[in-house]
C-alpha cells in the first residue's frame, strides 16, 4: 500500500498495553501522524517503516537460500539445542516455537524467568487477584505504581484506565531503592509515614503487628478498591518488597473489607503470550528443558540467561525479540551459533539473521496485552519479508 491513507481504531505492537484506538496516517510508507499522540508509538512505528527497506532479504536471493540452508544445518547436528521465545511475534508463532522445541528436545525460555514476570502467580499465592485495565477503568480509586517509569515505558496507561468525566484514580508511586532510604522526614506527612511503615514492616519481614500496620495504612488510603502495579523492571530487592507488599494489601482487603487487586505490565510487547504459549506446550511458563522422556522445569538452572551464560547450549535460536537476555548473555551469544528469527537483527555479527514481517507493521497476528486480552493487529503495509509462522513451520518440516 502507498499514498495516503488513514487506518482508523489500529493497533499498536510496541508495548504491553497494545492501545487498539490508534488513527495513522502514512504517506509513502512513511508515518506523517498518529493519534492520540504517544512517544513510543511514533517511534516504534517510524523506526520499523524506516527500516523495512534496509532489512529486506529477498526468500530467492542466494544469501537467503545460503542463510536457509545453514540454519537446518545447524539444527540437524545440534546435541544441546535452546529455543527461546520472546516478545514481538504472534502467539501462533509463540505457540510454533514451543512446538519446536519439543519436536527437537531442546532447552526452552521464555521472559517469565525473569523475577517480575513470576510475580502474578505470587499475588495468586497470598490472596489477591490479578485484574484487567477494564476493572481498573471501573474500580480503583487509587493505584500503587511500584518501581513503574510511565512517561517512559507507558505513556498512555493514565489515558487507558481513565474515562474523560469520571474522576481519575490517584495514584501513589514507589521507588523500591527510596523506600530503604528514608531516615529522617517529616513523620506527619502521610506518604512519607506510610513509606515508613511499609520499610519497618519490609525490613522486619512483618515482626511488627500487622493489624496495626493494616489499620494505619488502610486509614491513610480509606479506599474500597485498589491495585498495585508493577513491571519487569523490579531488580531483586523490589521483588521482595513486592511480595511483601502482596500479602500486606491482602491482609488489608481482609481487615478493611477493601478490594485490592494486581496488574503486571510486562516490559516488553506480547510477553504474556510467549509464557502462555510454552504454559501451552509444557504446562510450565518458562524454563524447561523437552528431554525425549519427559518436561523438566527448572526457573534457575534451564533460564535461557543462566545455560547462556554457563555456555550449555551448542545452539541457540531466538524467536521474536530476545535482547531482555542479560549483557553477559547477550556477549557469549558472539561465540555461540545462534539463529535469531525476528524482524531486526539482535546485534552485529551475531549467528544467522532471519528477517520476518511485525504483526502490526508488515503482517497480522495476535498479541496478548499486559493483562492476558488477546488483540488483533492489522498490517499498515504490504508484506517484504516472511511470516514467523511462514519459517516456523518450514523448519518444522524438514524435522517430521
Amino acid at each position: 500500500m502507498y499514498g495516503k491513507f488513514l487506518t482508523h481504531m489500529f493497533a499498536c505492537p510496541f508495548c504491553s498495553l497494545h492501545c487498539d484506538d490508534l488513527e495513522i496516517s502514512l504517506e509513502e510508507q512513511n508515518l506523517t501522524s498518529l493519534f492520540p499522540i504517544c512517544p513510543k508509538g511514533i517511534n516504534g512505528f517510524s523506526n520499523a517503516l524506516s527500516s523495512l527497506a534496509s532489512n529486506k532479504k529477498d526468500k530467492s536471493s542466494e544469501n537467503w537460500k545460503e542463510d536457509w540452508t545453514r540454519t537446518i544445518q545447524l539444527i540437524k547436528t545440534a546435541h544441546h539445542p535452546l529455543v527461546i521465545i520472546g516478545g514481538g511475534i504472534s502467539y501462533t508463532a509463540q505457540r510454533l516455537a514451543a512446538a519446536l522445541a519439543r519436536q527437537i528436545n531442546a532447552w526452552a525460555d521464555s521472559p517469565a524467568s525473569l523475577g517480575g514476570c513470576a510475580l502474578p502467580w505470587t499475588a495468586v499465592e497470598v490472596g489477591l487477584t490479578t485484574c484487567t485495565l477494564g476493572e481498573l477503568r471501573a474500580n480503583a480509586e487509587i493505584l500503587i505504581l511500584l518501581d513503574i517509569h510511565l512517561e517512559e515505558d507507558y505513556p498512555r496507561f493514565t489515558n487507558r484506565i481513565w474515562r474523560p468525566g469520571t474522576q481519575q484514580p490517584e495514584l501513589l508511586e514507589i521507588n523500591s531503592h527510596e523506600l530503604f532510604q528514608i531516615t529522617d522526614q517529616d513523620p506527619n506527612e502521610p506518604l512519607i509515614k506510610t513509606l515508613v511503615h511499609l520499610r519497618l514492616c519490609f525490613s522486619n519481614f512483618f515482626t511488627e503487628p500487622v493489624i496495626e500496620l493494616c489499620h494505619t495504612i488502610g486509614k491513610m488510603l480509606d479506599v474500597s478498591r485498589g491495585a498495585i502495579v508493577f513491571s519487569s523492571r523490579l531488580v531483586s530487592g523490589g521483588r521482595m518488597l513486592t511480595i511483601e507488599l502482596f500479602g500486606l494489601l491482602h491482609k488489608i482487603s481482609v481487615a478493611h473489607r477493601c478490594n485490592w487487586q494486581a496488574l503486571y505490565l510486562p516490559g516488553g510487547s506480547n510477553w504474556p503470550g510467549a509464557s502462555q504459549a510454552l504454559s501451552a506446550e509444557s504446562g510450565y511458563p518458562c524454563a524447561v528443558h523437552f528431554s525425549p522422556r519427559q518436561v523438566k522445569f527448572s526457573p534457575i538452572m534451564y533460564s535461557a540467561t543462566n545455560l547462556i551464560e554457563q555456555n550449555a547450549p551448542d545452539l541457540v535460536i531466538g524467536v521474536g525479540d530476545i535482547g531482555w537476555l542479560s549483557t553477559k548473555a547477550l556477549n557469549r551469544l558472539r561465540e555461540t551459533p545462534t539463529i535469531v528469527i525476528n524482524s531486526v537483527p539482535l546485534m552485529e555479527n551475531v549467528g544467522i539473521w532471519l528477517p520476518i514481517a511485525l504483526p502490526g507493521v508488515d503482517d497480522k497476528g495476535i498479541f496478548l496485552r499486559a493483562d492476558n486480552v488477546p488483540v488483533h493487529l492489522s498490517p499498515l503495509i504490504a508484506s517484504q519479508n516472511p511470516s514467523a509462522e511462514y519459517i516456523l513451520q518450514n523448519i518444522m518440516e524438514e524435522f517430521k
